[in-house]
C-alpha cells in the first residue's frame, strides 16, 4: 500500500472504524531479518478496555518496545542497562531511533539473577498480601526492598552485593549469604551489643553481701566512645538468681572459681541440670 493508502487506514484506526483484534501497526524492519520475532514488528494496537486516568478517549495504544524508544528519547537516557531478557526489546526500540533519525543511547545487558532455594513472585506476593496470608509488603516472605529494610538490611548492602556481581551476560546463582555477610560488615561498626541466653537456666548466686549489683558491659567492645548500659541485679535475702545458657552450665565443674562479666566472682558449689 501507498503511504496515502496507509494513511487513510490509521486515520480509521484511531476513529474507531476498527475494532480490537482487527488492525495493527506495523513497524517495517524488513521480512528479511533472520530473527522472525524482529519482522515488522507490531509497534501499536486497538484496546477498547477502559483506561484508568483517561477512560475511552483512546483506542489504539503502543507495544511496549515502542513506548520505551520514544520515552527514552525524550528524557534523554545516554545509558539503558537491563537484562539480558529484553535483548529482542533493545533492537527494536534501535529500529525506531534510525527511522526517526534519532541518537542511539547505549544499551547494556546484565544476566538474570537466580535464588537458589526461594521462590520470588510478585504476583503471588500481591495475592498473599490480599488475602492475609503476608503482612503486607514488608513480610519478609516477599523479600521486597520493604520487607529487607524491615529486617534490618541496609542500602549500602545490597548496592554492594550487587556491583559485585558486575555486568556479566551469564546468569548469576546469588546467595543470601552473600547480602548477610556484606550488612553484617557494614552493621557491626555501629551496633550496640545485647545478651541473648539460649536455653537458660537458673544460676543461684547465695550469700552475697550487697541488695544491688549493677554490671555495665561497654555498647561496643571496639567502640568504647559509645558508653556503657546499666544490668541491675537486685538480691533477695542474699541471693541473686540469674540466668546462663545451658551449654555453659554444661561445661560447669564444682569448687570452679570464675567471674561473670562485668559482675562479680563466683565459686560453684553444686551444679544441677535439669533439661
Amino acid at each position: 500500500e501507498t503511504i496515502e493508502e496507509n494513511l487513510i487506514e490509521w486515520n480509521s484506526m484511531i476513529n474507531g472504524d476498527y475494532h480490537e483484534g482487527e488492525a495493527v501497526v506495523r513497524l517495517k524492519t524488513g521480512m528479511d531479518q533472520k530473527d522472525p520475532a524482529l519482522r515488522d514488528q507490531i509497534i501499536m494496537r486497538i484496546s477498547e478496555a477502559k483506561h484508568p486516568r483517561v477512560g475511552e478517549k483512546y483506542i489504539v495504544w503502543p507495544m511496549l518496545e515502542f513506548s520505551w524508544a520514544i520515552d527514552d528519547y525524550l528524557i534523554g537516557a545516554s545509558h539503558i542497562i537491563r537484562g539480558i531478557d529484553l535483548v529482542k526489546e533493545g533492537i527494536i526500540e534501535e529500529f525506531v531511533w534510525d527511522h526517526f533519525g534519532w541518537k542511539k543511547a547505549k544499551l547494556l545487558y546484565y544476566g538474570l539473577i537466580r535464588f537458589p532455594g526461594l521462590k520470588l513472585s510478585k504476583t503471588e506476593a500481591r495475592n498473599n498480601i490480599e488475602d492475609g496470608v503476608y503482612n503486607g509488603w514488608e513480610d519478609p516472605r516477599t523479600w521486597s526492598l520493604q520487607s529487607l529494610k524491615k529486617r534490618g538490611i541496609k542500602p549500602e548492602a545490597l548496592r554492594e552485593s550487587l556491583l559485585d556481581l558486575g555486568m556479566s551476560q551469564t546468569g548469576i546463582n546469588f546467595s543470601v549469604n552473600w547480602l548477610y555477610a556484606k550488612n553484617r560488615n557494614i552493621i557491626d561498626k555501629i551496633s550496640d551489643r545485647y545478651f541473648y541466653v539460649e536455653n537458660p537456666i537458673s544460676l543461684i548466686i547465695d550469700s552475697v553481701p550487697s541488695d544491688e549489683y549493677i554490671a555495665e558491659p561497654l555498647l561496643h567492645p571496639s567502640n568504647p566512645e559509645k558508653g556503657k548500659r546499666k544490668i541491675h541485679c537486685l538480691a533477695k535475702n542474699h541471693t541473686l538468681n540469674l540466668v546462663i545458657s545451658y551449654s555453659d552450665a554444661e561445661k560447669l565443674k564444682k569448687k570452679q572459681i570464675l567471674r561473670l562479666k562485668d559482675l562479680i566472682n563466683i565459686q560453684i558449689k553444686s551444679v544441677e541440670l535439669n533439661k
